[in-house]
């Protein structure tokens, strides 16, 4: 008599180890024996009772025999592997049975070739025996195609309820279809549908600030593009934007330059007329002139801005900051510049908190610091608190904010991935707060901290100018009141670093080298 079988969720039946997968198995094993009884199952199986009896306890389980099983019972194969759908086939739609059916061939096909006992493959004795090997692989091949083509639409379709669920910022439900198609994405060989689902894993995983697992999705998106070695289309362009701006967040600056170069050259036979193209002409000037290559990336940002995607507030942005690191847009005149909107606001305020100038920092923190999400950042913000803290330190009345300054890091350092930059920013600004409050220890003991990271960097991080300007110039402001050895090599290094910069055309460095 036949009763009910349990059903379990992918997440139930994922194993962790070959061990916890036989148990899994096991445990269906035993779900099967108390609806047909052990010597049914030995029957069905093609086995002695005592290996029945023996299996559901112990032992590794024979696929030959999972696989009489299944084709006997009439089981589906996917609960009977995986405990994933219904139990038996009768339950499977129709395309999905074709499916498993395929499946539990593609296994037998497997377990043919794993029968087989390879040693030297040489001479006639084994003629047969490679003619069977050649069958049994030109099978798997045959029956894979078979699958791919079942699953290819399933795994469209999950696709498409994937993007739309994020499109709709439902996480929950997209998690659980992400699931389902990852699943289904092994049986699947269908390019195009994996360069997409591979883009909204990585969409997703951004979106909740997951920048390592989205950025190795992009990686992955970005590789198959470049396999074909031309982009063929905008999405590809748009999936080297999203990877250069993953590796730019992550401090990754001269990877970002290498992919993003190299994508162009990818896109430059077909891509002219792609607004895509020229979003990614823009990001990678950005990183250009973030690197300390100011004319070229200039260049590239200036050329691409007009032919960008409408409205691009991030190309508004990336163009007034080039334009104040070179000097060409004082920090007055860029609170005039462009549309508000939330990152040039942050940008505004991190280039006012590092002037210095409190009539301007005032005027910047509020214009910049607000509840309108859309424009403004909130009071709790890195900038926004960092601002608000040099303010008490330049107007110097009552009792001095460094103390607050360091909760204040404490409790709301940037969101950066990398712990080296988080690390020297809290070090960079630290000096600068502990100087403008007259705290000439704490300064000594952040510049030395910021000194000793920069020692040692990460081999693939790169600093932004200017943290690594406001750190350099505390140190030689520093240097004028106190000597030390590790300060004059410190200091040695930022004269070096300013001149070489003013050089390049970064202007906004003028006057930062005290005494220069």
């Amino acid at each position: 008599m036949e009763g009910p079988l349990e059903t379990r969720t992918p997440t139930e039946s994922r194993a962790a180890s070959p061990r916890d997968h036989q148990a899994a198995i096991r445990a269906r094993l035993n779900q099967l024996r108390e609806t047909h009884g052990q010597s049914e199952l030995a029957r069905r199986a093609g086995v002695p009772l005592t290996t029945i009896h023996r299996l559901l306890r112990k032992g590794k389980i024979p696929g030959e025999m999972l696989a009489m099983l299944t084709q006997s019972l009439g089981l589906n194969p996917a609960w009977m592997l995986s405990g994933e759908g219904p139990p038996r086939l009768a339950d499977v739609p129709a395309a999905g049975a074709q499916m498993a059916g395929d499946l539990l061939a593609l296994i037998d096909s497997m377990q043919a070739v794993s029968r087989m006992r390879l040693g030297a493959l040489t001479g006639k004795p084994h003629q047969k025996l490679l003619r069977e090997l050649l069958d049994s692989m030109q099978a798997y091949e045959i029956l894979r195609d078979k699958l791919n083509g079942h699953s290819k639409p399933v795994l469209g379709k999950l696709v498409d309820e994937f993007e739309e669920c994020l499109t709709r910022q439902n996480y929950a439900r997209a998690a659980a279809i992400r699931a389902a198609a990852e699943q289904v994405s092994r049986l699947c060989d269908d390019e195009e549908i994996a360069i997409r689902f591979d883009s909204l894993r990585a969409d997703m995983d951004y979106m909740q600030s997951k920048l390592d697992s989205s950025m190795e999705f992009q990686r992955r998106s970005f590789a198959r593009h470049v396999l074909r070695g031309v982009f063929r289309d905008a999405a590809a362009c748009d999936h080297a934007v999203m990877l250069v701006l993953l590796l730019k967040d992550c401090g990754r600056l001269r990877e970002a330059l290498r992919i993003g170069r190299a994508a162009l050259a990818l896109a430059s036979d077909h891509g002219q007329d792609w607004p895509e193209y020229h979003d990614l002409r823009l990001f990678v000037g950005h990183v250009e002139v973030e690197l300390g290559y100011l004319h070229e990336g200039f260049a590239k940002i200036s050329e691409a801005y007009p032919m960008v995607r409408k409205p691009n507030n991030s190309g508004m942005t990336i163009l007034m900051r080039s334009q104040m690191l070179s000097g060409m847009m004082a920090l007055r005149d860029a609170a005039e510049f462009g549309t508000p909107n939330s990152g040039r606001s942050r940008v505004l305020l991190r280039h006012a908190n590092l002037a210095e100038d409190l009539p301007l920092l005032d005027l910047m923190y509020k214009r910049s610091v607000g509840a309108d999400v859309r424009t403004q950042l909130p009071p709790t913000e890195f900038e926004a608190g960092r601002a608000r803290i040099l303010m008490q330190a330049l107007r110097r009345k009552g009792s001095s904010p460094y103390d607050d300054f360091i909760e204040h890091v404490n409790k709301n350092s940037l969101p950066l991935p990398s712990k080296f930059v988080r690390d020297f920013i809290g070090a960079s600004t630290s000096a600068q707060v502990a100087w403008l409050c007259g705290q000439r220890e704490e300064c000594a003991k952040h510049v030395q901290e910021g000194w000793l990271l920069l020692q040692s960097p990460p081999p693939e991080i790169t600093l932004t100018l200017d943290w690594t300007a406001l750190f350099f110039r505390t140190a030689l402001r520093l240097q004028q009141q106190r000597s030390t050895p590790l300060l004059a090599e410190a200091c040695k290094r930022a004269r070096e670093f300013f001149d070489s910069h003013v050089r390049k055309g970064y202007l906004f460095m003028v006057g930062f080298a005290p005494g220069a």
